[in-house]
């Protein structure tokens, strides 16, 4: 009777085992303030009761994938997205007066209104900026850091991503070594600080002897990164647009790129079709600089309105994941 018993736990134990479910992964592209559309996503993956077992950020997708991670609800995003003054918190100011970040005239950034390089000998001083860039940056990050570090629990130093309630990613860049960097421990509100450390805009981070700058200048849909975790299923958000408002964006990342000798296209076509659910909220007219409160809600509410006009292919992902076992 014992041996019965103990061959019926055994069998129970190995049906168990056999109905695992596969894991899924949720992917966050950078984009700047259109981060907040991923949001209005996130929102419907929940009602809809998709599971997350793991997350990947690149900048902007690396602070709602590490407050994902760490346990926070698609509508607790949406309020906390929603009362910050963004202008305030990407600068170093004490006082909280509205500016505007980074906005491009001529082709050329301007941070708070300050041109990184005149029009006149556009190609010389576009050079020494370009040269200054693994160590320069108008911004320190205090302001950011304290806000990571309060709406972080527990803040200091995790041994290791994989015991948060998702295992996180954030990705960034090191430009000593001139590789991709998949930051999986340490401090939480410093990954994202580093994974979000747009070139001339935000100092670089040190972590581990390593000078990290934003992950998306190499790899802002990482896929690939969600996949080595081992998952089986990626849902991915890209926060790219198509379009003309793009162009001027993109003339200065593809100079950033070219200054470190590397490019995000390449990766970017393997990872985009290598994601099981690709979902792509239309940003056109909005772009990295729109913090506005005004404009976050819109994008919240885009990211939202998108997901739910897509549910047909939400759903059918859904039932991929149900049937498919570990």
């Amino acid at each position: 009777m014992k041996k019965f018993f103990l061959f019926f736990l055994l069998a129970l134990l190995t049906v168990s085992m056999g109905a695992q479910r596969a894991k899924v992964a949720l992917v966050l592209g950078g984009g700047g303030a259109k981060g907040a559309a991923e949001v209005g996503v996130i929102k419907v993956l929940e009602k809809e009761g998709i599971p997350v077992d793991m997350v990947v950020g690149t900048s902007i997708g690396s602070i709602c994938g590490a407050l994902y991670a760490v346990g926070y609800t698609g509508e607790q995003m949406d309020s906390l997205f929603r009362c910050q003054d963004w202008g305030y918190l990407f600068s170093d100011r004490e006082d909280k007066d509205d500016h505007s970040i980074i906005s491009f005239k001529n082709n050329v950034p301007h941070v708070f209104g300050r041109p990184l390089w005149k029009n006149k000998n556009t190609n010389k001083d576009k050079s020494k900026a370009l040269d200054d860039m693994s160590g320069f940056g108008f911004v320190k990050g205090r302001n950011i850091m304290t806000f990571f570090e309060q709406v972080i629990p527990n803040p200091d130093s995790v041994a290791s991503f994989d015991s948060l309630q998702r295992p996180f990613r954030a990705v960034a860049y090191d430009v000593r070594s001139k590789q991709e960097v998949h930051i999986d421990h340490g401090s939480i509100p410093l990954a994202m600080r580093a994974s979000m450390s747009i070139p001339l805009f935000f100092t670089p981070v040190e972590i581990d002897g390593m000078k990290l700058i934003d992950g998306g200048i190499v790899n802002n849909l990482p896929v690939d990164v969600a996949r080595d975790m081992g998952a089986d299923f990626v849902i991915a958000i890209d926060l790219s647009v198509k379009g003309a408002d793009l162009k001027r964006e993109e003339s200065f990342w593809d100079k950033v790129r070219l200054k470190f000798d590397i490019s995000d296209r390449p990766k970017y076509e393997q990872n985009r079709p290598n994601a099981d659910l690709y979902l792509n909220p239309p940003l056109e007219g909005y772009s990295v600089e729109s913090f506005s409160k005004k404009q976050i809600a819109e994008m919240i509410e885009i990211g939202e309105q998108y997901a739910r006009k897509n549910l047909k292919q939400i759903k059918k992902f859904a039932k991929q994941v149900r049937k498919a076992k570990k």
